[in-house]
């Protein structure tokens, strides 16, 4: 897959959830902007949560030949992630 290098993403305009979650086992996953061609706004909403794992929100990362936009996901919590493995 190749990298696609986008132009800055504009600030973002989320300001929170506008309704309240559905039940106390939902999370908020924030707005973001998304690239279609040109920047467009993809709003936030609830989603159900994952035991034993945490959310990481969309976001773009800067590179010196433009950004690069990392979706969301789920990813282990810090306890259950391992040890970083160091060769001497």
């Amino acid at each position: 897959q190749e990298i696609e290098y986008l132009p800055p993403p504009p600030q973002t305009i989320e300001v929170g959830p506008a309704i309240p979650a559905p039940t106390v086992e939902h999370v908020y996953v924030p707005g973001s902007w998304v690239w279609r061609g040109r920047y467009v706004w993809r709003p936030g909403v609830w989603i159900g949560h994952r035991p034993g794992w945490v959310y990481t929100p969309a976001c773009y990362r800067w590179t010196p030949v433009g950004y690069v936009f990392v979706d969301g996901y789920w990813d282990y919590t810090l306890g259950t992630r391992g040890g970083l493995f160091t060769p001497v």
